[in-house]
């Protein structure tokens, strides 16, 4: 559900919740390092384990004439 909200002066506010992209939703990554070759599952640090996260964007919106240069 998205939340669209205007604060005014051409700005607005959106707000969402999205799959996580670091463990594309599943809630663990895996520990593959090069160093330790260990494969075990841990929780994402990102989205805290839920594969969910929740996404907030700012965007300023300005609209002015278009002055056309004639020659």
């Amino acid at each position: 559900m998205n939340k669209t909200e205007r604060l005014g002066d051409g700005r607005y506010v959106t707000q969402y919740v999205d799959v996580c992209r670091n463990c594309r939703g599943v809630g663990t990554v895996d520990n593959l390092s090069c160093y330790t070759h260990s494969g075990a599952l841990l929780t994402c640090p990102v989205c805290d384990g839920s594969g969910r996260v929740f996404i907030r964007k700012e965007i300023s919106v300005k609209i002015e004439p278009y002055k056309s240069i004639t020659t």
